[in-house]
């Protein structure tokens, strides 16, 4: 049986998909597209494979494909990378280090200055663990070694609070208060009204914070925020915050056209589940997957990076793609070598990629479009998880996860069962056992997966159910059948 039989052929054990949050199963277009480059690759090799979908134009198709998904400004705003991290930890360091850079300067051309410069990144409750992880490393990294003239720190975006969950002792709802961002930006916040974050090894006494201390919004480096986070439904505000940090770049700006606050959105959950503008949510920089709801090949992912910020941010890690040379010999008989950096956002990507999966990924966002579009995927999603929260909702011992009902809710339903492991419920839906043989692939997020988050709420691990627009009304009524039959 041929390979893409095979795969298709999968379907007939019942298997039902609900971890589109994960990785979700490509479209046969998808697996063909790649199948069919690799067999180029066997008749002409992969270079010559390479150049042939160059030339003719199937590889700037993919650049293009995700720049009209996105709404970016031109293809070249896009770079084509391996994951989503990958994508989110190029920007976030590019940035910083810049950042750094500048604020060693300004520090050295003050005179008589006797205190650190200090700069804060904020960030947002729902964060990923990846992306707090290389936060609150490279600003206690930062802080050891330029200490003394420059102090890093990281603050929580307050959330909003709620009362209409169904677990009672839930009282944040992960979502970004866009009223006290907007205080924060007007310098009347207390840093003894947010939440610090550092590593646990960080014995800082500087890091002790005075009551009557507002945080200066002219600190404020970089704005990191998911869009969606992992474990739960809800939706954070990026446009709205986007539209803020925008103005107050605009006021703050004297002869630099430069932004003093940059903007980063970790978008892996929203793209391809949600539509995401990049001109309404005015990020400077966003990181995207290809396995998730695009239901592209693992492996696959893009950058978006504004040209405006591309012509100084510079990544800190370089080949000879990305930053090509020159060279001669100096008078001194030495050898100079001089790099320029590649136009726009592909100055992030390497030489060697998978131009398969590439293809895979540009051929994953053709079915998305030809499927019905953005906007009408969106709502088919958003109206199966409403389906599936009301019919969880009726079941002894489940609690859903930030189930808040005066906010929108994405294709992302997390839940725990009072007196048993999240784990023994996704492995008891996976068997075929019971109610028609039909199994359900679902995932847990681990309460390490959303740190700030799960220690907010003081939650457990949780199981995901995460729907896409091939799911059906009857495979959720399916699901609950089981469900209620093994608890």
């Amino acid at each position: 049986m041929p390979l893409l039989a095979q795969c298709l052929s999968l379907k007939k054990n019942q298997l039902h998909f609900f971890n589109n949050a994960g990785a979700s199963p490509s479209a046969p277009k998808v697996l063909e597209t790649i199948h069919a480059h690799l067999q180029l690759e066997i008749c002409e090799g992969g270079y010559g494979a390479a150049n042939t979908v160059k030339e003719d134009g199937r590889l700037d198709h993919v650049y293009s494909a995700v720049a009209n998904l996105i709404n970016a400004s031109s293809p070249m705003e896009v770079a084509l990378v391996e994951s989503a991290t990958v994508a989110w930890t190029r920007a976030f360091y590019s940035m910083a280090d810049y950042i750094l850079e500048k604020s060693l300067l300004e520090f050295k051309e003050t005179p008589l200055k006797s205190a650190p410069l200090e700069k804060v990144i904020l960030v947002s409750e729902a964060e990923y663990a990846a992306n707090i992880v290389a936060i609150v490393k490279f600003c206690s990294d930062q802080n050891r070694r330029y200490g003394e003239f420059v102090q890093w720190k990281v603050y929580l975006i307050p959330s909003t609070k709620s009362s209409d969950c169904d677990d009672e002792e839930e009282s944040t709802t992960g979502i970004i208060d866009v009223g006290d961002f907007r205080m924060i930006l007007a310098g009347s916040v207390s840093l003894s009204c947010i939440q610090e974050v550092k590593l646990g090894n960080d014995n800082d006494k500087k890091g002790i914070k005075s009551a009557d201390k507002l945080l200066d919004p002219s600190s404020i480096a970089i704005v990191c925020v998911t869009h969606i986070p992992t474990n739960s439904g809800i939706i954070n505000p990026v446009c709205e915050v986007g539209k803020l940090i925008e103005d107050y770049n605009m006021k703050s700006r004297s002869a630099s056209s430069k932004p003093q606050i940059f903007y980063l959105v970790d978008a892996c959950q929203s793209v391809g589940q949600i539509a995401v503008d990049v001109q309404e949510m005015r990020a400077h920089a966003i990181s995207a997957t290809g396995r998730k709801y695009l239901r592209g090949p693992r492996g696959t992912g893009f950058l978006y990076m504004v040209n405006t910020l591309t012509d100084y941010i510079c990544p800190i890690e370089v080949d000879h793609v990305a930053a090509p040379i020159s060279f001669k010999i100096d008078e001194s008989g030495g050898l100079a070598i001089d790099i320029k950096y590649s136009l726009g956002a592909r100055r992030f990507e390497y030489f060697e990629s998978n131009i398969s999966s590439r293809l895979g990924l540009g051929a994953a966002i053709d079915h998305l479009n030809e499927s019905g579009g953005i906007s009408k995927i969106e709502s088919q999603i958003k109206g199966l998880a409403s389906k599936l929260r009301k019919l969880l909702q009726n079941i002894d011992n489940v609690v859903l996860y930030h189930n808040h009902k005066s906010v929108e809710l994405c294709g992302i339903v997390s839940f725990k069962v009072r007196g048993i492991e999240s784990y023994i419920i996704k492995e008891a839906m996976a068997t075929s056992e019971s109610v028609g043989g039909d199994r359900f692939e679902l995932s847990v997020v681990p309460r390490t997966s959303t740190p700030i988050d799960s220690s907010n709420t003081k939650t457990c691990d949780l199981v995901r159910a995460s729907l896409t627009y091939f799911n059906t009304d009857e495979e959720i009524e399916r699901f609950e059948a089981k469900l209620r039959c093994f608890i």
